[in-house]
């Protein structure tokens, strides 16, 4: 990989989140070749211009790149000015050191880096949500399970004690999403946490737009189960899917799984629909029934927490 490359594809998305707060995620998702330093600079706030690296790096790379073709001048100068393998590693180091300083830039949490502990749950609701989990997990045995909303991993966590030999977290809150993945290194978890919003999911990118498959191409290697927990009415009555679609998408995932159904009369569903009072006919469990039934799955458990929401173990229909 030349220099160019790891810097459009490594460093410039790192840098850009470190010094502005803004997610890459979405911009490197329009260009898979990365982040190219003229549009990076542009971001950049002017203290990012005090940093030596930088410089080097990024700043006067693009003030040479601003005139004229110069491929023959470069390359004539590469052929006489090529560094020793000390100022190489020198360089390197300077590089890596420069890299694990980097933090990402957020001035203020989101509404769900705290949902772990600031939530509608009692201690008896979080023990039966917990332990209905594990059940699933332990009876239904999958070596791999996705996790779709899975915020900080706790209930991927759960899985992977209860005998998953894999999770894979979907979650489109950026800083919950980091808390996750810096969670599970620490703990040494074979649990893979990525941002990916059902609404939008990445698609093929490159040539043909095969050389990097794109989330529906990866989901279709089914893994063995799903968590779908509090997630529905996210989809379906924040992002207007109908909730026939949204009940389908997830049997795209694995044909057993677990849903987590919030009514419409939960402060969090009350607060998504605020401004929308035509979404108050459909949404209850009866409907979320329908909809199993008709992508050909039943359910198979169902179990009713204090605060309203109920969880249900469903698979496909044999």
């Amino acid at each position: 990989m030349t220099t160019d490359k790891f810097c459009e594809q490594f460093l410039h998305p790192l840098v850009l989140t470190a010094f502005t707060g803004v997610p890459f995620n979405d911009i490197y998702r329009g260009n898979f070749e990365g982040l190219r330093g003229p549009e990076l600079a542009k971001l950049l706030p002017l203290r990012a211009r005090l940093s030596p690296t930088l410089v080097g790096h990024l700043f006067l790379p693009n003030h040479f790149s601003r005139r004229q073709n110069r491929t023959q001048e470069v390359a004539d100068q590469a052929k006489t000015h090529s560094l020793s393998r000390n100022s190489l590693m020198a360089l390197i180091r300077t590089l890596k050191n420069f890299i694990e300083g980097l933090k990402p830039g957020w001035k203020t949490g989101t509404a769900w880096t705290d949902y772990e502990t600031c939530n509608t749950y009692s201690p008896k609701d979080q023990q039966t949500k917990a332990d209905f989990v594990r059940r699933f997990v332990v009876d239904c045995r999958p070596a791999r399970i996705w996790d779709i909303g899975c915020n900080t991993g706790r209930y991927a966590q759960i899985c992977l004690e209860a005998g998953a030999s894999h999770a894979i977290g979907l979650e489109t809150d950026f800083q919950t999403l980091n808390q996750a993945f810096h969670g599970a290194d620490d703990a040494e978890l074979a649990f893979t946490p990525i941002y990916q919003d059902l609404r939008n999911l990445s698609p093929g990118v490159g040539w043909n737009n095969l050389e990097r498959a794109g989330m529906a191409r990866r989901i279709g290697r089914r893994h063995d189960a799903f968590l779908a927990l509090a997630v529905l009415h996210h989809v379906s009555l924040g992002g207007n899917v109908p909730l026939d679609f949204c009940v389908a998408q997830l049997f795209e995932f694995a044909e057993n799984g677990v849903i987590e159904f919030i009514p419409f009369d939960d402060p969090m569903v009350r607060e998504l629909v605020a401004l929308r009072t035509d979404l108050v006919t459909g949404w209850n469990e009866e409907n979320l029934k329908v909809s199993l039934a008709k992508a050909n799955a039943v359910v198979d458990e169902e179990v009713a927490l204090e605060n309203g929401r109920r969880l249900i173990r469903v698979s496909k229909a044999a």
